[in-house]
């Protein structure tokens, strides 16, 4: 019997073919490794730039253009576990640094912040939907909201997307949940009410089910960590907002 024709040969057949497609699959990953890790720094250069509306993003706007707005507007915070319970830096805390939160200012000339930014986001219908919101200085009127990914149906859920529809959010209120929930409600009825927004119909469990709960989680959770934000730039309390408590290590934490 010839070898090509025994079990043996097509073993070792697969075998070789195996390795070399793994081969190039690996050779691609390494030569296009640094590509993505550029790509992915210029879509999060590109959301902060779009949630504080720095400036306008063209086909032709550089990534070096996205670095220079960021650079002189835009001051990143982290908030880490202290010794004696959150903290606010301003410095990327280091690996092994246990990181509670993640905020945002853009400040003008003169340094004084004019906006604030903070991470929202949650399960959607087919995935994980994430995103930044940006407030005015009072801390809780909401300026515009970005979508940073999400894996929902094109012309329903995906929709989220669209500048009409994100639209809705400016104005509204980002209020404490403990006092005002915010509220997803049938397409065309939130009028002015500054805690409620549309839906998008036929996308139900991305907007109603979905952002309809976590964006008062993550309401709550802006509202716990603010104050250091908030201490740091000196700013004063929110008109007819009471003063938030300070966190603490176990505030809230499970």
């Amino acid at each position: 019997m010839s070898f090509r024709k025994t079990r043996s040969f097509s073993v070792l057949y697969m075998f070789i073919l195996s390795a070399i497609f793994a081969g190039v699959i690996s050779l691609v990953k390494v030569g296009t490794a640094e590509q993505i890790q550029d790509n992915d720094r210029i879509a999060a250069s590109k959301s902060l730039v779009r949630v504080f509306e720095l400036m306008e993003i063209t086909p032709a706007t550089t990534g070096a253009e996205l670095a220079a707005a960021i650079e002189k507007q835009v001051r990143k915070f982290w908030v880490v576990e202290g010794a004696a319970g959150p903290e606010l830096v301003s410095t990327q805390p280091s690996a092994d640094t246990q990181v509670l939160y993640r905020m945002w200012a853009a400040v003008d000339e003169s340094g004084a912040p004019f906006a604030y930014a903070f991470p929202i986001g949650g399960k959607g219908f087919w995935g994980p939907i994430q995103g930044l919101m940006s407030v005015e200085t009072d801390f809780i009127t909401i300026r515009t909201v970005v979508w940073t990914k999400h894996s929902e149906t094109p012309g329903l859920g995906a929709r989220i997307e669209e500048d009409q529809y994100r639209a809705k959010f400016r104005g509204k209120r980002a209020d404490n949940p403990a006092a005002h929930r915010f509220q997803v409600v049938p397409d065309g009825t939130m009028g002015n009410d500054p805690h409620k927004i549309d839906q998008i119909t036929g996308a139900t469990q991305t907007t109603v089910v979905g952002m309809g709960k976590f964006l008062n989680d993550n309401f709550t959770d802006w509202h716990r960590y603010y104050p250091l934000l908030k201490q740091h730039f000196g700013a004063p309390a929110p008109a007819n907002e009471p003063e938030t408590q300070q966190p603490t290590a176990n505030d809230g934490q499970e």
